[in-house]
């Protein structure tokens, strides 16, 4: 039976990654960490604990006490619209590299973290883990992109046999998603006759739903034991708005509210945002496929 530690259980990711591990019939058993509340969950497989990874003296006991194999490290400060700039950042990498260096010392195997798109420069508007260059415009791509490095220079530095999984994780929407982002803005707006303003009516991202993400964390924490560092994303982009008209004819409702800027929007480059998911298909047999508005509309009627 393999111990599986998870953190930021009660999270966006968290969610949705334990519904996918719900429904497999492995016979793990997984340690479910999360700050603010615990989850109920009938599952006898998993624990839940409400905790703070902050404290470093629960932290170091609790991973010593259970002696995971396998960690999913998805806890992070990501508070809507603030995280992108926050100094919490830079906690959150510290922290997580103690988090990685304990893991490690107890006998774990596999370490998968929760990188981000983010990592990359975006000028050319197409994202390539070979090609593209790791120049982060944010201080969150920054500490993501560094705890990354660091994790994997220590661990070829103390010779921990632990395999590092790195998924950079793009454009994902779904049940629990914080109601500040932007699909689920879009819909309260639309639904409620809000006024609502988006940058140019052309800019496109390559947006999934976050079953696709949870589904693929949740192979990987059985599957996977060597190294492996990509892009978690559909290669399919749509554009605002195709988004918005999906969700006005879905709701039945009219777009008269929701207005758009011009192309010259600093808030809006690139305009096209293409992530390159060749490397997540070749490793895993798999694509996330284009199902963006059937998503849409099952979300919306609940």
């Amino acid at each position: 039976m393999t111990v599986v530690l998870i953190t930021g259980a009660s999270g966006f990711f968290g969610k949705a990654l334990i519904s996918a591990l719900s429904q497999g019939n492995r016979d793990d058993r997984f340690v479910c960490l999360s700050r603010d509340q615990t989850i109920n969950h009938r599952d006898p497989r998993f624990t839940f604990i409400k905790a703070d990874l902050l404290d470093s003296t629960f932290r170091q006991n609790l991973i010593e006490e259970i002696k995971p194999e396998v960690c999913v490290h998805l806890a992070w400060h990501v508070p809507p619209g603030v995280f992108w700039q926050s100094p919490e950042n830079m906690r959150w990498r510290e922290v997580s590299v103690s988090l990685f260096c304990e893991f490690c010392r107890a006998g774990g195997r596999v370490f998968i973290g929760a990188g981000t798109t983010a990592e990359y420069d975006w000028s050319a508007g197409f994202l390539d883990e070979a090609t593209t260059p790791l120049a982060p415009h944010t201080l969150y791509g920054q500490c993501k992109k560094a705890l990354h490095e660091t994790i994997r220079e220590t661990r070829d530095k103390e010779r921990y046999d632990v395999a590092i999984v790195w998924p950079r994780i793009g454009y994902f929407f779904g049940p629990y998603e914080p109601p500040q982002k932007l699909i689920p803005r879009l819909i309260e707006s639309v639904r409620n006759d809000m006024p609502m303003r988006l940058v140019a009516r052309t800019v496109s991202r390559p947006y999934a739903h976050v079953r696709y993400l949870a589904d693929c964390l949740a192979w990987l924490t059985s599957k996977h034991k060597t190294d492996l560092t990509f892009n978690l994303s559909t290669s399919h982009t749509h554009s605002f708005e195709e988004i918005v008209s999906c969700i006005v004819k879905t709701l039945k409702a009219t777009p008269d509210h929701i207005t758009y800027g011009d192309e010259s929007d600093d808030g809006a480059k690139p305009l096209k945002l293409h992530i390159n998911t060749l490397l997540f298909k070749n490793s895993m047999g798999y694509e996330i496929p284009d199902t963006l508005f059937t998503d849409l509309r099952a979300l919306i009627n609940g």
